[in-house]
């Protein structure tokens, strides 16, 4: 019996100190981001850990939350997230990418927004230079888990990039993609209209 009530005030000290501690804890961490990142818009979060690199060229907008494990490395370039979209744990962003808004953006999702020159002349590849190949993703997209988006894409408004899917060439608006290179197997209005229902893992 006394064990129970030891027990009940020790968790409701618990929770009093929670809620004065999560509110404070937010401010400080808003004030973090704003001073370390290009921009950080009103109410982003960004749930730690994450790896930022070069933070300044990293463009965050309104409403967006960042989950646990992201990593941004944007070097010379800018990484940009549009109001409202959500990255979900460890996904990955390298190079020169837009996000647009109200993406939905699964975990594991890679980005690489470049590659490496594989010709044959004496220098390992390590050796050579990047290629820049920016990616954008516009508005009301939803990538599913572990998806790759290669250098040089282009995801249109609306689309759906089924998980595990390794995306090579531009995906057309409201267009529904998968597979390994990704390809399209329908669209979102051809969903609406009931004529057909897709299994992503084929």
């Amino acid at each position: 019996m006394i064990l129970k009530i030891v027990s009940r005030i020790i968790h409701k000290v618990c929770s009093a100190a929670t809620s004065v501690a999560k509110p404070v804890y937010t401010h400080l961490s808003r004030l973090y981001w704003s001073e370390r990142l290009g921009k950080f818009g009103e109410n982003a979060r960004i749930e730690s850990p994450v790896h930022f690199t070069k933070p300044h060229n990293i463009q965050i907008g309104q409403d967006v939350t960042i989950r646990n494990g992201v990593v941004m490395q944007p070097r010379s370039m800018t990484i940009s997230i549009g109001d409202g979209t959500g990255v979900n744990p460890y996904v990955c962003i390298y190079g020169a990418v837009t996000i647009g808004k109200l993406c939905l953006i699964a975990p594991m999702v890679m980005f690489a927004a470049g590659e490496h020159d594989i010709t044959v002349d004496g220098v390992p590849v390590i050796k050579k230079p990047g290629i820049r190949k920016p990616i954008v993703v516009e508005d009301d997209v939803w990538i599913g888990a572990n998806a790759v988006i290669t250098g040089g894409v282009t995801i249109g408004k609306g689309a759906v990039v089924g998980a595990g899917a390794v995306v090579t060439k531009d995906v057309a608006p409201y267009e529904i993609v998968a597979g390994m290179p990704a390809k399209c197997i329908g669209t979102r209005e051809a969903w609406n209209n009931g004529e057909g229902k897709y299994e992503f893992g084929q």
